[in-house]
């Protein structure tokens, strides 16, 4: 769409149409300078302040054009970088379509049929594609991991087992999230080896993309006995049918003993406390912005975080 400059015969794109048109040609590599695409950052930060923009419009010609995360990342790094008053409601439409689309691209890449009628289907399809493992080092557990052999090849990019292991260091060296044990949904579907929230992040973010509402559990396994101790958490996930309500699932103990695959679709045993449900918790008070996993105890000294604590899990049947 376009609109005519008064008394003359030039026309200019109007802002929505322009805005689009700069998030595009960032995207496509198309840059006015040398350095790459700042000018236009620049510019669609300068039309977003200068003007009142009508969003829905932006929102309908990107749907219209099919563009997916090529327009969308441009907006969110403006966001982030630039500090660029971009709506709340706005921001959280481009990353859900962001994940959305990166993830449909994924299941059309992997020659797949899942559909939301079969979620057996995506347990399966999960179930089938991760392997349970968490290689952090070369020695102790790393080398003697049954789950992970030295020649083996994992997820959809069929790294090794060093490759992972590769990941996890240069992750805690950079404080990324690209490794297990964080539920990063990109990674899972990638590389393939993790955790439990590794496997139900996955889950869910499949789930969710085919338009199945799904979420994310986190709680404490309580091994057999009166008393104990508890080693560590545990997470699953459950998904929404329509007239029926929510059915569990819980696709890392499935993978650790397979015969009970069947047993972990639909159903998770009474051995387990739920702590929590969801993710991305905002916690009054706390400085260190938003929580993804709230398992374990924050702890803050001087508004500043710390690990300087312990911490020890027991149950006891009373």
């Amino acid at each position: 769409k376009k609109k005519f400059i008064t008394k003359s015969s030039i026309n200019i794109l109007d802002c929505e149409h322009l805005l689009y048109f700069n998030a595009l040609h960032i995207s496509s590599g198309h840059f006015y300078t040398q350095d790459p695409g700042i000018r236009l950052y620049v510019d669609i930060d300068r039309l977003i302040r200068k003007n009142k923009i009508n969003w829905n419009i932006f929102l309908q010609i990107q749907d219209i054009d099919n563009a997916g995360v090529r327009a969308s990342l441009v907006f969110v790094i403006c966001n982030k970088v630039l500090g660029t008053p971009i709506p709340k409601s706005i921001i959280s439409k481009i990353r859900n379509s962001l994940i959305h689309d990166i993830l449909l691209n994924k299941l059309v890449q992997s020659d797949n049929s899942l559909n939301k009628n079969d979620m057996n289907g995506v347990y399966k399809f999960v179930l089938e594609g991760m392997h349970y493992g968490k290689p952090k080092s070369v020695d102790n557990v790393y080398s003697n991991d049954p789950w992970m052999s030295e020649d083996g090849k994992y997820g959809n990019k069929k790294v090794s087992r060093d490759q992972v292991l590769a990941l996890y260091q240069f992750a805690k060296q950079t404080k990324g999230t690209y490794t297990f044990g964080n539920g990063n949904s990109y990674y899972a579907c990638d590389i393939g080896v993790g955790n439990c929230t590794d496997y139900h992040s996955y889950f869910i973010s499949l789930s969710r993309t085919l338009e199945t509402p799904a979420r994310f559990h986190m709680g404490f396994p309580i091994p057999s006995g009166d008393e104990g101790k508890v080693k560590g958490y545990h997470c699953w996930a459950d998904y929404y049918v329509d007239g029926e309500g929510w059915y569990p699932v819980d696709i890392s103990e499935a993978d650790k003993d397979k015969s009970k695959k069947d047993y972990f679709f639909g159903t998770v045993d009474e051995s387990r406390v739920e702590m929590m449900k969801g993710r991305d918790f905002v916690l009054d008070e706390y400085n260190g912005g938003k929580v993804n996993l709230f398992i374990y105890p924050l702890l803050e000294i001087g508004d500043k975080s710390s690990d300087s604590y312990s911490k020890s899990f027991s149950y006891k049947n009373l």
